[in-house]
């Protein structure tokens, strides 16, 4: 009988001592958190930051099902995940102006001549501007209409606390298509 009490006494410590450690790492994460919800914060309130993207995410389409199975994808890349690493790519904010230069993968529906831009090129003030903190799941949410002269673009834009970001762009003469990458402040060059 004593043995029956020592042993749910030292099973119920151990339970203890688990529930304590736990509730001190979730603490100690909601802090680290916090921090990092407040530097997304300022990054986005300072609409200085420039995103790299390192996947992009075309639209699944049978055309791309036929260059997937024809082996033009490089290694490491997927019909529905592309890699972007070693690829020069950005979306900038700076004030008041977007710009952005991202590669193209998927099926133009209309528009564009033998000379005209493949990847999805814009610069300019943004029109529709919104910029949204997700309180619930905290992260922030941009998004804004562009055009480039001949082509519009809708662009999404999500950046989570850890500075990883979600883009879609939605164009007006192809298939949508996503980018995965993070963000980073831009610095102010020193005059």
């Amino acid at each position: 009988m004593i043995y029956f009490f020592k042993h749910i006494i030292s099973k119920q410590f151990y339970i203890v001592l688990i529930s304590i450690f736990v509730c001190g790492c979730a603490a100690s994460k909601q802090q680290g958190s916090e921090e990092n919800m407040q530097k997304l914060t300022n990054l986005v309130e300072s609409k200085s930051f420039e995103i790299e993207s390192n996947w992009a995410r075309p639209s699944s389409t049978t055309s791309m099902n036929y260059i997937a199975q024809s082996g033009l994808l490089g290694n490491g890349s997927s019909v529905s995940r592309i890699d972007l690493i070693g690829n020069a790519n950005y979306l900038k904010f700076e004030g008041d102006s977007v710009s952005a230069d991202l590669p193209y993968y998927g099926e133009r529906q209309s528009g564009g001549g033998y000379n005209s831009d493949q990847s999805i090129t814009f610069e300019g003030e943004p029109k529709d501007l919104v910029i949204e903190k997700n309180e619930k799941k905290n992260f922030y949410n941009i998004e804004f209409s562009i055009s480039n002269g001949t082509e519009s673009f809708q662009v999404s834009i999500k950046i989570f606390p850890n500075l990883k970001t979600d883009i879609f762009v939605n164009s007006s003469h192809r298939l949508g298509i996503n980018y995965g990458g993070r963000a980073e402040a831009i610095e102010e060059e020193i005059k």
